[in-house]
């Protein structure tokens, strides 16, 4: 099925991962003046947590690597098309001129984040205080957005 899909979509895949790619350099640039993201490191950091994700959901890894091989693409990069933000994250612990994750995230200036947070009180939610947050996905998503039913 996931061979189907990548097959189906590969364009669209292809495409969208590029996308990612740049995305992901242009967030880093922004908020971390002077700090530059190649493609490869971002490849680096995606091979990094295969492993993770291989072991998460045996099924679902099957299907994944069906995907990309239909699209053509490395598991590397269709990981980073499909988990940008938390490649970012780890692209950013990484040390400057080193292949090593830092233990401590970068620091910069201004608002890097993406999500939304919220909390309100008990007394303002009717006596239950009510938290959240929203993973708010970049925009340039939504041109690739299949509905599949299965």
């Amino acid at each position: 099925m996931g061979e189907a899909f990548g097959e189906t979509y590969r364009e669209d895949i292809v495409e969208f991962v590029e996308r990612r790619l740049h995305y992901l350099s242009e967030f880093v640039g922004k908020y971390y003046p002077g700090r530059r993201v190649t493609r490869e490191e971002a490849l680096i950091a995606a091979q990094a947590v295969l492993e993770a994700h291989k072991r998460y959901d045996g099924a679902l890894w099957e299907e994944f690597l069906g995907i990309a091989r239909g699209a053509g693409k490395t598991v590397p990069e269709f990981l980073v098309a499909n988990g940008l933000t938390d490649v970012r994250d780890l692209v950013l612990l990484r040390g400057p001129g080193n292949g090593e994750y830092a233990s401590r995230p970068a620091t910069a200036e201004g608002d890097a984040g993406e999500c939304t947070a919220f909390g309100a009180s008990g007394e303002a939610c009717g006596g239950t205080p009510l938290q959240g947050q929203t993973w708010d996905m970049h925009p340039d998503a939504r041109d690739f957005l299949v509905v599949v039913r299965r």
